[in-house]
């Protein structure tokens, strides 16, 4: 009799969203004829960013572009990213807090949002990506298992070693 659910709520309305895929590249300077894939919100390693770019690096470069946008919270996570991507042409980190009449750009500008936690019980980026109508990435458990399916996301076996790859793989075809 105590206990209670109370389901986390989408943001759709929530975030301005009038700006078009075209016209947040343009802001970001990213090419439109790429596919772009997203990581996104606080920088922690639990959240596989450092992973998800060594994955992303698999993939053909000159088709592909990596969004890295989000409030640094972790120093170490932040320094392997900047290594990770220093030079790298299809590669862009914005390591900074993220204004909510901004998101609407990194999300516009998205084709794809990587959610590859490490550890998770609930995702707020997950949400916000449905919210935006965007494709995710994301291990087929829990949280993730629950609100996400084949029919908006590219589910993978969190303990399969290239799980991730492969459904970065699958977005990229």
């Amino acid at each position: 009799k105590r206990l209670f659910t109370i389901n986390h709520g989408n943001y759709i309305k929530y975030y301005p969203n009038q700006i078009s895929s075209k016209e947040a590249r343009n802001i970001l300077n990213i090419p439109s004829d790429k596919l772009v894939f997203l990581l996104f919100g606080s920088i922690y390693s639990y959240k596989g960013f450092v992973e998800a770019i060594e994955v992303f690096k698999l993939l053909p470069s000159e088709e592909t572009f990596l969004l890295i946008a989000g409030k640094p919270l972790d120093t170490e996570v932040v320094k392997q990213i900047k290594f990770q991507s220093k030079n790298i042409s299809n590669i862009l980190f914005l390591p900074q807090l993220i204004e909510d009449d901004q998101v609407q750009i990194y999300f516009n500008a998205a084709d794809c949002v990587i959610l590859a936690y490490q550890v998770f019980t609930t995702s707020g980026v997950a949400l916000l990506a449905m919210s935006f109508g965007k494709a995710s990435i994301a291990p087929n458990s829990g949280h993730f298992a629950e609100i996400l399916n084949d029919s908006g996301a590219f589910l993978y076996n969190f303990n399969e070693s290239n799980g991730l790859l492969k459904s970065m793989v699958l977005a990229y075809q």
